[in-house]
């Protein structure tokens, strides 16, 4: 069985005590390797610590991306206003309506042109450029 590398740990840590109470009465050896990038953790625990201090998050990346989906979920399990984003055009001003904090984070596999973007248009929007 294989989780993916761009799993959150926590629910990683989650899994392996599950599996492990389902077989370890079942078999001689259980073996879990822990495929978690280290990039991939950093990059959630800055998220994290961003969306704590924040009265909104922007997540951009691609929908389809596991790691971009998960930075989202983080953040919005840390019950702070989350939206995903792949584009700059995707970008509401509604949103940052009595907001005084937005934190931004992409996805590992965003190009940085892009995160720039939705930068770019977020301060062009709160009247800062």
């Amino acid at each position: 069985m294989q989780k993916s590398s761009t799993q959150i740990p926590a629910l990683f840590t989650e899994f392996v005590q599950k599996l492990s109470a389902l077989v370890l009465s079942e078999v001689a050896e259980l073996r879990v390797v822990n495929t978690i990038c280290r990039v991939t953790r950093k990059r959630q625990s800055e998220a994290l610590r961003l969306a704590r201090k924040t009265d909104l998050m922007i997540v951009v990346g691609g929908r389809t991306s596991a790691n971009t989906r998960r930075l989202a979920d983080l953040c919005s399990a840390c019950e702070v206003e989350t939206h995903l984003v792949e584009t700059a055009a995707e970008l509401e001003a509604k949103w940052l309506r009595g907001k005084e904090c937005v934190g931004l984070v992409s996805g590992t596999s965003t190009p940085a042109e892009v995160t720039d973007d939705v930068l770019k248009r977020l301060n062009e929007m709160a009247g800062l450029s």
